[in-house]
Formats: structure tokens, C-alpha cells, sequence
């Protein structure tokens, strides 16, 4: 519940940010710090709580403005990409001993709550636990990437709501990276996948981020150009929920092919020999 209320606010901050600009979205996040900190010691979390917090409100905070800017979906996540490799490598350059102390938050921190989970590995080798260590922060940078990607989203999706009807659903279908993002892209990815290079791998998981939100839009555009039914989105939704890392594979690489291909052109080009051809059959 804490994390959904997390996101509402920061949805809240994002429709601020992309409707009044950077100093209202300051004005929102000071009114709310202190109720963060109240919040934070009356559960026994102190100041972790609003460090929790802010550690998602800034990052959509810095996304919104650049969106506000550019009106670019694909700018902001590219965004996104540099913002939070760049965390990542300044991480690693800054921490004196940074797989130690990885190390030890994943032992004192996260595979304690895998080992309540039923089926979970109960003990990792010191391997498993060197390999995680090593690319635990780019992908905990991807999925907060994600997140805040998401939460970008819902506050323009209110903002088209409020302002500008069907406003949301026409830049999101336009969500396209194109062909020189897209090779950085996977350049980053080969590069991580060859090297291992921890640095490289945040940049990587980041972009691959990017490219699961075009196939995303990929999807929604080419059943609205179309005209297919709805279901459809469910289905695509229900695989991401019940098969997440297939899922979003398999949106990534769609993603990232249709910046050569533009499969929601040539769907909008199809779909209007389709009918033109029953127009004049209907002559």
C-alpha cells in the first residue's frame, strides 16, 4: 500500500511539474516533506522514509521537466537512460569498495525477504552472490526507471485528461526512439552482454527500459491503426504481469526493430487499402 501511495504522489508531482513547471513541483515536494518525516518516525523508519520517497520523486521529477520541454516521450526516457546510468557509473566511481557493499545489503537487506517467499533459493554460493552483487544496481536503476516512467506517464495521461483530450493517447502512439538512439542502444546492450562490465550494464538495462516502453506503444498504436479489438492490450498486459521476463524481451526486441521498420505506418498504410478496397466494393 505504501509504495502505491508512493507512486500516486509522485503521479501528483509529475502533473504539477508538466503543468506549472519546476518551482510549483518544488512547492509540492515541500509541503510534503514534512508529513514524510512525521510519517517516517511515527512507523519507526525515520528519515528513511523520505529518503525512500524522494528517491522516486526526484527522478520523475527531472523526467516531467524534460517532457514538459520537449513534449517527447522518447527524449524523456532517453533521458532517463543517461540520468540513471549515469547514477550507476557515479556510483561505482564514488564507492570505495562498491561489490562489498552491495554484497552486504543484499545479504542484510533483500534475500531475507526472498527466503519467506515460498520456492525462493534458501541459500545462495558465494558465485551467485558475486554475480548479483555485481548487476544488482543497474537493474535496480532499470526498474526504477521503469517506475518512474510509468508514473510520467499517468501524470500526462491526467494532464491530457484536463487539458487536452486524446492529447496522452496521440504522443504515446508517436513513441518512436529512431534509428541512432536505437544503435547506441544496442550497442550498450552487446557491450554489457560481452564485458560484464557493471558501468556498461546500467546504461544497458536502462535502455532496454526504453525499448520495452516503445513496444509498448508499438502495440497500442498498431491495434489502434488497425481498428482490433481491445483485448488484445489485455492480453499484452496479462503476459507482462504472469510471464514478465519473456514479455518483456520480446517488447524490447519489437521495439527496437520497429525503429527500422515502423510497423504503426505501415498498419495505418494497410489498414487504409483495407478500406479503400471495401469503399469501392461497396460502390
Amino acid at each position: 500500500m505504501s509504495r502505491l501511495f508512493d507512486v500516486f504522489g509522485a503521479a501528483v508531482l509529475s502533473l504539477v511539474a508538466l503543468r506549472k513547471g519546476f518551482v510549483p513541483a518544488l512547492h509540492v515536494i515541500a509541503i510534503a516533506l514534512p508529513l514524510l518525516l512525521a510519517a517516517g518516525f511515527l512507523s519507526g523508519l525515520g528519515a528513511g522514509l523520505p529518503l525512500a520517497v524522494l528517491g522516486l520523486w526526484l527522478p520523475v521529477l527531472v523526467l516531467s521537466l524534460v517532457l514538459r520541454q520537449t513534449a517527447s516521450p522518447a527524449l524523456m526516457l532517453q533521458a532517463g537512460v543517461a540520468l540513471f546510468g549515469s547514477v550507476v557509473a557515479g556510483w561505482y566511481m564514488l564507492e570505495a569498495a562498491p561489490l562489498e557493499t552491495m554484497r552486504t545489503f543484499l545479504e542484510q537487506q533483500v534475500l531475507p525477504l526472498f527466503e519467506r517467499m515460498e520456492g525462493a533459493p534458501r541459500e545462495l554460493s558465494d558465485e551467485q552472490l558475486q554475480a548479483l552483487a555485481r548487476i544488482a544496481p543497474a537493474l535496480m536503476a532499470a526498474g526504477i526507471l521503469m517506475i518512474s516512467g510509468v508514473t510520467v506517464f499517468i501524470g500526462r495521461w491526467w494532464q491530457a485528461m484536463g487539458f487536452n483530450p486524446g492529447g496522452f493517447r496521440e504522443e504515446f502512439h508517436r513513441l518512436r526512439h529512431g534509428r541512432s538512439a536505437a544503435l547506441v542502444m544496442a550497442a550498450l546492450l552487446v557491450t554489457a552482454l560481452l564485458t560484464g562490465q557493471a558501468v556498461v550494464m546500467g546504461f544497458a538495462l536502462a535502455s532496454l527500459v526504453a525499448l520495452v516502453f516503445q513496444g509498448i506503444a508499438l502495440v497500442h498504436g498498431v491495434i489502434a491503426a488497425t481498428g482490433q479489438s481491445g483485448l488484445w492490450l489485455w492480453g499484452m498486459y496479462g503476459l507482462l504481469l504472469l510471464l514478465p521476463l519473456p514479455a518483456t524481451v520480446l517488447l524490447a526486441i519489437a521495439g527496437s526493430v520497429d525503429n527500422w521498420m515502423d510497423f504503426r505506418r505501415l498498419a495505418g498504410q494497410d489498414a487504409g487499402k483495407t478500406n479503400e478496397m471495401r469503399d469501392r466494393k461497396g460502390e
